[in-house]
């Protein structure tokens, strides 16, 4: 299996990043702006909720308490894009087919499919992608000009 370079993965075009998976289909990579990182705390919450329906039989009384709780999570901000819950939930399995199916505009299933068959070049297309979504900044500019 030959290594693609950096930008045969990426395809870059003038309205954004293309990602071409290995069975030819092409994806294009929108940037992580609030509209994204608002469905991801989206997708979130509906984590928690879900756990504590998964759970209803088993809570009984307590059920009521629990969906408080996460009402009350929501309002402080615990599911917040870049929080740590946001960070754990980014690192995992799952949290990463969410995030792909998003930033590509696909279902889950092809998310996890690429998730499982191109996470190596998908990361590449993800990072520079999500890189590129960040304002600049300072520090950002720094590392930009050391690349020149």
């Amino acid at each position: 299996m030959a290594m693609r370079t950096i930008s045969e993965t990426i395809g870059s075009q003038s309205e954004g990043l293309i990602f071409e998976a290995k069975d030819g289909r092409k994806h294009r990579v929108a940037p992580l702006n609030l509209k994204l990182m608002g469905r991801f705390e989206k997708w979130l919450e509906s984590k928690a909720f879900k756990s504590i329906l998964d759970h209803r039989e088993t809570l009984g009384k307590s059920f009521q308490d629990a969906v408080s709780a996460v009402n009350s999570d929501i309002i402080s901000g615990r599911y917040a894009f870049g929080g740590a819950d946001c960070q754990r939930a980014l690192q995992s399995i799952p949290g990463m087919i969410a995030l792909v199916s998003l930033m590509l505009d696909v279902d889950e299933i092809r998310a996890k499919y690429l998730v499982e068959n191109e996470a190596s070049s998908l990361k590449v297309v993800m990072d520079q992608m999500i890189q590129e979504s960040m304002p600049r900044t300072e520090g950002n500019e720094a590392k930009e000009e050391g690349k020149t």
